[in-house]
C-alpha cells in the first residue's frame, strides 16, 4: 500500500505540473524512474524540472506519521550533491497524509537543520513554524 500511495503522489505532482504548463507556466518536467539495485534507489530524485534559470530535482515523499525522517532517505546525499552545482536546486516535497499538508523542503535547509541541531527528522509543526517565519527553503504547497 505504501508504494501505491507514493506512486500516486508522484502522479499527482506530474499531473499538476502538466496542468499549469497548459495554462502557460513555462516549466519543463522530466520523470526519472527508480532503478533499484542492491536494495537502493539509484536516481537522485523522482523528477527534474527546469524553471528558468534553475534546474530543480524533486523527490516526492509521503508519510502517515507526524514526523518525517529525511536523513535516512536514500536520495538525501544525492540531492545534496546535485545542489552543489551552480543553478541547481534540490529538495523533497513531503506529504503529511493525516495532516493533509504538503511542504517543499530544500535540501540545503535540511542539511543546515541537521548540521546545526543534529536532528534527522522534522515535524509538521516545525515546518509550519518555518513557513510562518518565512524561513528560506521551506514553503507549504
Amino acid at each position: 500500500m505504501a508504494k501505491d500511495r507514493g506512486k500516486a503522489f508522484e502522479k499527482l505532482f506530474k499531473d499538476a505540473t502538466e496542468e499549469i504548463q497548459k495554462n502557460g507556466f513555462q516549466v519543463d518536467i522530466q520523470r526519472l524512474y527508480d532503478v533499484v539495485g542492491k536494495k537502493t534507489i539509484n536516481q537522485p530524485a523522482d523528477f527534474i524540472c527546469y524553471y528558468k534559470p534553475n534546474e530543480i530535482y524533486v523527490e516526492c515523499k509521503s508519510t502517515n506519521n507526524t514526523s518525517f525522517s529525511y536523513y535516512t532517505q536514500s536520495q538525501y546525499e544525492r540531492l545534496i550533491e546535485k545542489s552543489k552545482i551552480d543553478g541547481v536546486k534540490a529538495g523533497m516535497l513531503v506529504w503529511f497524509i493525516k495532516h493533509k499538508r504538503i511542504f517543499w523542503v530544500d535540501i540545503d535547509w535540511m542539511q543546515g537543520f541537521y548540521n546545526s541541531r543534529g536532528i534527522k527528522s522534522f515535524t509538521v509543526g516545525r515546518l509550519e513554524e518555518c513557513v510562518n517565519n518565512n524561513i528560506k527553503g521551506v514553503f507549504e504547497v
